[in-house]
């Protein structure tokens, strides 16, 4: 009976040492198909994780002048390393007047080699004032320290 508890606490501390948090700060690239106002776009997404679902707020950025911040939510799937994130609402933007920012939903993979690890995946949404859709697009994040918007946030203000 002893060795059964110790089999079965032993599962669960390998089980509780393998979770994967992805919470924290991811910075890219997102690259678009024809017809968006930028062809790439910088992103930081900053992730918080309870259970398998995702809280946040992304930043999408051409330069200091252009940038839009949404929120999103989510889910991870850790057993499939699978990451999905809709944006919900955009929070603040600055583009051109011909541009139309885009709410955007990701599905990504989640991959860690060594100390680096990636978020990369496909894009999809539709325009904020519900005109059409969003051109298709790629992803790919590492995560970061500590994002850099911030010192874009301010230099906009």
């Amino acid at each position: 009976m002893k060795k059964i508890g110790a089999i079965i606490f032993l599962s669960a501390v390998c089980a509780i040492s393998n979770a994967q948090d992805i919470s924290g700060t991811w910075k890219g690239s997102l690259t678009l198909g024809p017809g968006g106002c930028f062809p790439v776009y910088n992103i930081e997404l900053n992730i918080t994780l309870k259970g398998n679902d995702i809280t946040g707020t992304s930043y999408h950025y051409s330069d200091i002048t252009n940038y839009v911040k949404e929120e999103f939510d989510g889910l991870f799937n850790p057993t499939q390393h699978r990451v999905i994130v809709n944006e919900l609402k955009v929070m603040t933007f600055h583009v051109p007047v011909d541009c139309v920012p885009c709410i955007k939903n990701f599905s990504l993979y989640h991959t860690k080699e060594g100390n680096k690890e990636s978020l990369v995946g496909e894009m999809s949404g539709k325009m904020m004032n519900g005109s059409g859709n969003c051109p298709p697009g790629r992803i790919k994040l590492t995560r970061i320290t500590e994002g850099k918007f911030k010192d874009i946030e301010k230099a906009s203000e």
